[in-house]
């Protein structure tokens, strides 16, 4: 029978192989994000349990695991910083395992928020269509001048553009409710 460490050391890995394949083809179709982010967690919390199995006596590979135990550590450290210093350095440090931000889940559409750290203005976004519940394919990036309530909106895809019909709550300076259409070209 195998032991835990055999068991942690398969899993890692094994995750870390699935985590990488799935983002080398990720601009043509990818996993659920919701299954790569869980599988992120997993990497993060076997890497952290076998730092603490090898590092008696001392390895070479103890110091890949404390990549696992040390990243938390900085992270908090950054935090306290509260600085520019520390935001570029958490930013660094959670890129890989930052979740998704969905802003737009309908009709087999799904539109995540780009994560290019903590500092961004945040008006870049991905385009995803679902198939099967597992995958979705990569159909292109939006870049916008301004932010959108995607709550109450409804986005169509045509040719090589996305629609986006919205209400302006705010249009002119005058509290009024307008239908807005914005197309983007998608790249």
């Amino acid at each position: 029978m195998a032991s835990i460490k055999q068991i942690f050391t398969r899993i890692h890995f094994g995750l870390l192989v699935f985590v990488l394949f799935n983002f080398f083809i990720s601009q043509l179709i990818s996993f659920n994000s919701t299954i790569i982010f869980i599988a992120k967690i997993i990497i993060c919390i076997t890497g952290a349990a076998l730092f603490f199995y090898n590092y008696k006596p001392f390895k070479r590979r103890v110091i890949y695991y404390a990549v696992y135990v040390l990243s938390p550590v900085i992270v908090i450290i950054a935090w306290l910083a509260d600085g520019i210093f520390g935001t570029m350095l958490a930013s660094v440090l959670l890129f890989f395992i930052y979740p998704k931000d969905v802003v737009y889940k309908k009709d087999g559409l799904i539109i995540y928020k780009e994560f290019a750290g903590l500092m961004n203005a945040g008006r870049t976004y991905e385009i995803n269509e679902t198939k099967f519940f597992l995958f979705e394919k990569h159909i292109g990036r939006i870049r916008t001048d301004e932010s959108f309530d995607f709550e109450d909106s409804s986005v169509t895809i045509k040719n090589d553009s996305a629609v986006i019909r919205y209400k302006v709550s705010n249009y002119q300076d005058v509290q009024v409710m307008k239908d807005t259409v914005a197309r983007f070209k998608i790249y």
